[in-house]
């Protein structure tokens, strides 16, 4: 039970993203504002099942950006992970990471809003579990509300 609860530990800070723009407010200004570090505080706030159920988690992630390359990185967890964002839609942040693992495949999609120097937002994770032939065999869904309070700049 512990595993899975760093597991989900791991993805809330293990992001990869792909880039697109939408909205008025420009990705470069929306990203110079995410960029810096930030005390995240997640909240579990739906499980379908029990094995994953965890309470409210904190976490600090620090963005760094080198030209057009965007990492986060988690002194917690020790976790590194290149980003890019899918999607700008004025201050909301999407984002998509799907890993696939021997006979596991999660998919993670969080959104958050920015407001100065402060985010709210949520992430959920999809687990599907396969058999050897490649059957799904469970299917696990988890939801977090994410808070974050920027730290430094």
């Amino acid at each position: 039970m512990y595993l899975r609860i760093l597991i989900i530990i791991f993805l809330l800070t293990d992001f990869c993203f792909s880039k697109s723009l939408n909205g008025e407010i420009s990705y470069e200004k929306v990203l110079n504002d995410f960029i810096g570090s930030w005390e995240v505080t997640s909240v579990q706030t739906y499980t379908s099942d029990k094995n994953y159920k965890t309470s409210i988690n904190i976490d600090y992630w620090t963005l760094e950006k080198n030209k057009d390359i965007v990492t986060l990185k988690n002194p917690i967890s020790n976790a590194i992970a290149q980003i890019t964002i899918d999607e700008v839609i004025d201050n909301t942040l999407k984002f998509r990471k799907i890993s696939n693992d021997g006979y596991e495949k999660i998919i993670e999609s969080p959104v958050i809003t920015l407001n100065g120097n402060t985010f709210t937002g949520y992430d959920t994770i999809l687990i599907e579990c396969f058999d050897e032939n490649g059957k799904l065999i469970n299917k696990t869904r988890i939801e977090f509300k994410l808070y974050g309070k920027k730290v430094n700049n």
